[in-house]
C-alpha cells in the first residue's frame, strides 16, 4: 500500500511539474500572438491561474514526503534525541489535523460551487478551480500521518521538521 501511495505522489508531482512548465509556454504563445498582431488568447491567464492552484496542491504531499517544505527549527534545535522526535511527531499530528479540517472545508467549497460558472475570459465551472484543494489537503494529511507512524520516525529526528 505504501508503494502505491508513493507512486500516486510521484505521479501527482510529475503532473504538477508539467503544469508549471506549461505556464511559460502558454505565456510565450500569448505574447507571440500579440506581437504578430494575430490576436490574443483570452484563455491563457485563466488557465495559468488554474494550473498554479493545481500544481500547488498536487505537489504538496510529495514535497512533504521529500522533506522539501520550509521549517522553522528554532524550537526544535533546543531538543535532542527522543524529545526532538516526539516534538516532530506532535507537529506532524497537528499538521495532519489542520489538513484534514482544510480538506473538509475545501470539499464543502467544491460542493457549493457545483453548477456555478466563472465567466471571465472563458466560462469554466467554478468547482474545477477548487477541486485540487480537498485532494491535496487529504493526501498531505495522510503523508503527515505516515511521518508520525513510520518506522523511520523512531530512528530519525527530522519527522516533519525538515531534512
Amino acid at each position: 500500500m505504501s508503494r502505491l501511495f508513493d507512486g500516486l505522489l510521484n505521479a501527482m508531482a510529475i503532473v504538477a511539474g508539467l503544469l508549471i512548465a506549461l505556464i511559460p509556454v502558454l505565456i510565450v504563445y500569448d505574447a507571440a500572438l500579440r506581437i504578430l498582431q494575430i490576436g490574443a488568447s483570452v484563455w491563457v491567464n485563466d488557465f495559468s491561474a488554474i494550473f498554479l492552484v493545481y500544481a500547488t496542491f498536487l505537489a504538496a504531499p510529495w514535497l512533504q514526503r521529500e522533506r522539501g517544505h520550509i521549517y522553522v527549527e528554532v524550537i526544535a534545535d533546543l531538543f535532542k534525541g527522543v524529545a526532538r522526535r516526539r516534538l516532530a511527531q506532535g507537529v506532524a499530528l497537528i499538521c495532519a489535523a489542520v489538513c484534514l479540517y482544510l480538506c473538509y472545508r475545501s470539499a464543502t467549497v467544491v460542493h457549493a460551487n457545483i453548477g456555478r460558472f466563472d465567466v471571465s475570459a472563458i466560462e469554466t465551472p467554478r468547482w474545477v478551480r477548487f477541486a485540487p484543494l480537498p485532494v491535496g489537503f487529504f493526501l498531505l494529511a495522510v503523508q503527515f500521518l505516515r511521518d508520525v507512524f513510520s518506522e523511520s520516525s523512531s530512528s530519525s529526528d527530522t519527522v516533519a521538521l525538515g531534512g
